[in-house]
């Protein structure tokens, strides 16, 4: 019999598998008084941005990545969503072929709607997940000092040694705060302009099937949106494969005007 930690060891390991796309989970702002997060979250079909570190002070050497928005899109609870395909530079990434689902309605209010697994995990097999709820990410006319707070369930298959795949259930709990503005931020395409600086907090509550339900919580991560352009750097502290940061050197498929 396992005792209480090391199942509670497993389960986080494994939960922290669910909020891994939850980096992504952020939306963007403009330096004016107000913004409209689908100006600031593009996803034309074939666009791609690629991220890498290395050369930039505090930024990571390692675990750069693609992002690319399939050509096609797939219906979610009677939903049209777009899917952005990571596609990392190293093969044995945790996130290699991972799909994440999105979609702008007609009031341009930006929604995560879940993800696919695409490559196996400790503890997690490759598998669909989708929220019981799309989470509202942004929204047309915010303003910069907005927060954005609200939570999601999902259940995912987890592959537990002996026992094997456990459905379990877990609730993320989100809070995004649009922190203010930059005039500019420099990348190695240059100086961006219109960008603004994103603070992400995370919390998983687990319904633990063999003990007492416990909250997993993670540190605030940074992202930085870029008008026409999407997220331009990004400062991943949940990532659990040692990234730290990195930062756009390139993007395609997209107006930028």
């Amino acid at each position: 019999m396992k005792s209480t930690n090391e199942v509670r060891s497993q389960f986080s390991r494994a939960f922290i598998s669910l909020v891994l796309f939850a980096w992504m989970l952020v939306p963007s702002g403009a330096t004016g008084q107000t913004f409209d997060i689908a100006d600031y979250w593009p996803m034309p079909p074939g666009a791609w941005w690629h991220y890498s570190g290395g050369g930039l002070p505090g930024v990571s050497a390692e675990d750069g990545f693609a992002w690319i928005v399939l050509p096609n899109t797939v219906m979610i609870h009677e939903e049209e969503v777009s899917m952005i395909l990571t596609r990392t530079d190293e093969g044995d990434d945790a996130r290699q072929n991972d799909v994440d689902f999105w979609s702008i309605d007609e009031t341009g209010n930006l929604y995560l709607h879940g993800f696919y697994k695409g490559s196996r995990i400790p503890y997690m097999p490759v598998q669909g997940v989708i929220l019981s709820n799309k989470a509202l990410v942004g929204q047309k006319g915010m303003v910069p000092g907005s927060t954005i707070a609200d939570s999601v369930s999902a259940t995912v298959r987890i592959d537990f040694p002996v026992v094997g795949e456990i459905p379990i259930s877990g609730t993320i709990f989100y809070e995004i705060t649009y922190e203010g503005p930059l005039e500019a931020f420099r990348t190695r395409m240059g100086p961006v302009t219109d960008v603004l600086q994103v603070g992400v907090k995370l919390m998983v509550g687990v319904s633990n099937p063999f003990g007492e339900d416990f909250t997993v919580p993670f540190h605030e991560s940074t992202l930085y949106l870029a008008k026409n352009v999407g997220m331009i750097a990004h400062d991943q502290n949940i990532d659990l494969n040692d990234a730290e940061a990195q930062v756009i050197d390139g993007a395609g498929g997209l107006s930028m005007d």
